[in-house]
């Protein structure tokens, strides 16, 4: 099923390749039975690999770092709050078509912050929808500032998400879908939205229940719920010794931490 699934932003054949030298380093030399130390990046990642590894594997969570780390609290006002934002590449794997189907339909205005092989057809496609190209940190920032929502439609399981804990730093509420890493800590409803991925009709109900919800609870609460997850470049270098020193230690023991 997987090998018939166009999931990846490479050739199909490309895919079925790095499957296969996968599978040899696996099964072929018995990576899984081997490794007794994993470093993850999120629930949803380790998930997939306790499959796969030895049962008394020792896993090490250590966030990958993100921009806006050290933003202080702004609290959401929804008088500067305007429109829905995609931040992210153009191309089918990250569901933009679906998100643009959504705002179609429900009417409302969306930008879309980022570069890829889809920019020129989707400028033709959807011209009602403001397509900004590439954006760097200073203009991602004002962007996060001003959405009213941030919608990561990915089709992909995706291995962390960096766009969600950047938006919390804004107090910026998510919209997620539920079979990717980008909805570990969202609770819908709560500190976020969470829809059915892949699925415009479940996007469009999701989409339109934040839309029309009194936001500024949930980007608050988002802001908070995710602070331990806003990483410094300094903090993961900082973790990774921790793991590498731990794993070369026998006497230490200090498996399914979670360092932040």
């Amino acid at each position: 099923e997987c090998m018939l699934c166009n999931c990846d932003s490479r050739p199909r054949s490309y895919k079925i390749l790095r499957s296969v030298r996968h599978a040899v380093g696996v099964f072929g030399h018995g990576m899984h039975r081997t490794l007794k130390n994993a470093i993850t990046i999120s629930d949803l990642s380790e998930s997939v690999h306790r499959k796969w590894m030895r049962s008394d594997t020792n896993y090490y969570r250590i966030l990958n770092p993100t921009d806006f780390y050290g933003r202080t609290f702004n609290p959401y006002d929804k008088k500067n709050r305007k429109d829905v934002l995609f931040v992210g590449r153009l191309s089918p794997e990250k569901g933009c078509e679906i998100l643009l189907n959504a705002c179609r339909r429900i009417g409302i205005p969306v930008t879309l912050a980022g570069d890829g092989p889809l920019l020129d057809q989707m400028r033709l496609t959807y011209p009602e929808a403001k397509f900004l190209g590439w954006q760097g940190k200073k203009e991602i920032a004002a962007l996060m500032e001003g959405a009213k929502i941030l919608v990561f439609p990915s089709l992909w399981y995706e291995g962390q998400g960096l766009v969600i804990p950047e938006a919390s730093a804004f107090s910026l509420p998510v919209v997620v879908p539920d079979r990717c890493a980008a909805s570990d800590g969202i609770v819908d409803g709560v500190n976020g939205f969470i829809f059915t991925g892949g699925s415009e009709e479940s996007l469009i109900a999701s989409l339109s229940r934040a839309w029309n919800s009194d936001l500024e609870e949930v980007g608050n609460r988002f802001y908070f719920d995710f602070s331990a997850r806003r990483i410094s470049p300094e903090m993961h270098a900082k973790n990774l010794v921790r793991v590498y020193a731990a794993v070369t230690d026998p006497v230490a023991s200090v498996s399914d931490e979670i360092f932040s």
